[in-house]
Formats: structure tokens, sequence, C-alpha cells
């Protein structure tokens, strides 16, 4: 994922860290939530699982070891990315097989969690080519001026 947003986004993932990436000049930042209908444990083609995806507000952050108190959501973005094929063939490493849904976090729901049925009614997805440009569209209009 960092690969494809490079070099206007940077990977800040890891450890602590409260969001995966970080835009370089604005400071936006994107936590990237992902779901696949197809699981190790499905014995069976028929079985998928359903998409949820975590939505809920935090009491903080970390920065490093650090605890901030800051309530809310940890990113103005979020990327909920979604690999629906179920056949014994799919490679969730192949990001052509994703289905990407770029949300503005104040356009999500007051909620803890949100369905793929919520994404389809709200957004309109990208493929992995296209998220670049998705991505950066959505950050100039948020991005504080």
């Amino acid at each position: 994922m960092a690969a494809v947003l490079k070099p206007n986004w940077r990977l800040c993932a890891g450890d602590w860290a409260s969001h995966d990436l970080e835009h370089i000049t604005s400071r936006l930042r994107i936590q990237v939530k992902q779901s696949a209908a197809r699981q190790t444990w499905h014995t069976s083609v028929s079985k998928q699982s359903p998409a949820r995806f975590s939505i809920a507000t935090k009491s903080g952050r970390y920065e490093g070891s650090d605890f901030i108190s800051e309530p809310g959501r940890n990113a103005e973005i979020y990327i909920f990315a979604w690999h629906e094929d179920v056949r014994d063939s799919c490679d969730h490493a192949d990001p052509a097989q994703w289905k990407f849904f770029v949300v503005a976090e104040h356009d999500l729901p007051v909620q803890s969690s949100i369905g793929l049925s919520w994404l389809k009614a709200n957004c309109h997805p990208t493929d992995f080519a296209g998220l670049l440009d998705t991505v950066d569209s959505l950050a100039v209009q948020i991005a504080p001026r």
C-alpha cells in the first residue's frame, strides 16, 4: 500500500503507531483497514467471512512510547481494503484482486464498526491502480489551508 502512495505519503505504521501513513507536507493521516471473504480457517469455498471494519473512537494515541490523550479517531482518511475472491486460486498478496474504499473520517458514521454494505452505499470503490489518485484527491479536499 505504501509503495503506491509514494512519494507524497510515508509509511509510519509500526510499534505503537496510531495510524499507517502520513502525508509528507500536510501531515494528514491515513488508517488502513482490511478484510477478506476467504480466510485460511475456511475449509469450504462456500464459507465467507463478513466484511466488518472497526472505526471506533479511541481515548488517545501513541507517539513512540508516549501516550497522548486525544479522544477521537486517529486519522483523517480511512482506506478500507476488501478482497472478495473466495476461489482456491485467489491471492491476497496480489493488489489487483482488492477493492479499496477511501473515506474521509468526518463522513464515517458515529458507531464502532461498519460493514461492506455501508461502504458500497456511500463510496465508489477504486482498484489498486486508481488508489493514489483517489487518496490524493480526497486529501486536497480536506487538507487544512
